[in-house]
């Protein structure tokens, strides 16, 4: 019954995001640089006053073949990174 009780909630799962860094040109011989990041904001009674961002935009200045690396991190601690090459003519 408290599973049911759990999922009946109205939850968005952006919430369990604490942040997010998006690396929009990654080169595997450099350190993951951030360039863009959202983390929310907590306030009072453990309240979130800002969300993180539930999108990111990037302008490449030209074609070629990008690495894009995201960082995510959740309310617990656990960190996650995806890699995902996109080609751009």
């Amino acid at each position: 019954k408290v599973v049911n009780e759990f999922s009946n909630q109205n939850i968005d799962k952006i919430d369990l995001l604490d942040l997010w860094a998006v690396d929009w040109d990654y080169n595997s011989s450099e350190s993951f640089k951030a360039h863009e990041v959202s983390s929310r904001k907590i306030g009072s009674g453990r309240k979130i006053v800002e969300r993180v961002k539930d999108s990111m935009v990037c302008q490449y200045d030209r074609p070629g073949l990008y690495m894009i690396v995201i960082n995510f991190v959740d309310i617990l601690g656990h960190d996650t990174t995806e890699y995902i090459e996109i080609e751009f003519s």
